[in-house]
Order: C-alpha cells, then sequence, then structure tokens
C-alpha cells in the first residue's frame, strides 16, 4: 500500500458535476477513479520509493491524498505530461463500463457526461459492439430531481 499525493488540478466542471448529485444519495463520498499523483509513503511490501510520479485508477481518489494499492500504480517518468497521466487508464475505464452495463448490439446505451473523454470512449467501444448511444450532458444528467 502506498500514499500518493493527487495532482488533478481544480476543474470547474468538478463543481458543477457535484451540484447535479445529491447529497443525501451519496454521503462522504469521494469521488473519481483515477488520476495522477506522486508518492508520499510507501508500505513495507511496496517496491515504488516516495517522490515517484505516477498514474492511478483506484477508488476515492479525486482527494488530496488515497491509500493505494502499489499494484494499482503506473509508475511514469518525472517529466510525463500530467494532462496526459490523468488520462492513462481511461480506455479501461470505459470499456469495463460497457461491458458491466451488460448492454447487446442493437439495444440503446444512456451514457452521461456525454462530451467527457470517457464517454467519447464508451461511445467508441459501442459502436464496435453494434450497440446504440444517446449521449448526455449538461443538465439534464440530473435524473435524481
Amino acid at each position: 500500500m502506498v500514499l500518493a499525493k493527487s495532482l488533478i488540478p481544480e476543474i470547474s466542471s468538478l463543481f458543477r458535476i457535484f451540484t447535479l448529485i445529491p447529497k443525501n444519495l451519496f454521503p462522504q463520498q469521494i469521488a473519481g477513479n483515477h488520476g495522477p499523483g506522486v508518492i508520499a509513503k510507501v508500505g513495507k511490501e511496496a517496491s515504488l520509493k516516495p517522490g515517484t510520479f505516477v498514474a492511478f485508477s483506484y477508488y476515492n481518489t479525486w482527494a488530496e491524498y488515497a491509500a493505494v494499492p502499489a499494484e494499482w500504480l503506473v509508475p511514469l517518468p518525472s517529466n510525463y505530461p500530467i494532462e496526459k497521466a490523468g488520462q492513462l487508464v481511461n480506455p479501461i475505464t470505459a470499456w469495463d463500463l460497457l461491458n458491466q452495463s451488460r448492454v447487446q448490439p442493437g439495444q440503446w446505451l444512456a451514457v452521461t457526461a456525454g462530451h467527457s473523454t470517457v464517454a467519447t470512449m464508451v461511445l467508441q467501444f459501442a459502436k464496435l459492439k453494434k450497440v446504440n448511444v444517446s449521449p448526455l450532458s449538461g443538465e439534464e444528467t440530473n435524473i435524481w430531481t
């Protein structure tokens, strides 16, 4: 286990996303499943060293620090662009989301955050599987009201 300092930049659209999700549905939920970071501390079994720049895919990573199992980290060169590091695991996320939906060829899939990178990848993977897609973005994604 390692403790990684998240390097997720403050993005104004994140605040918009958070306002669309009622807080009483997900109390104390920390958003995010992947991003870039720098290892702050390591456990006994970790082979990576503090100060290593990494991309990671793990739960609750849009926080100041995230405890992440070492096997979920992708070490990167220190000069790797941070904007690319945060996108490194998007194809895996998109593929997993599409497969977990269990949608079949010819069926329809509604994809929220329709203009996001992950949604765009879901759309492309769905097209390959002959799945019809309806991308949603903006206020219509607030399905809880």
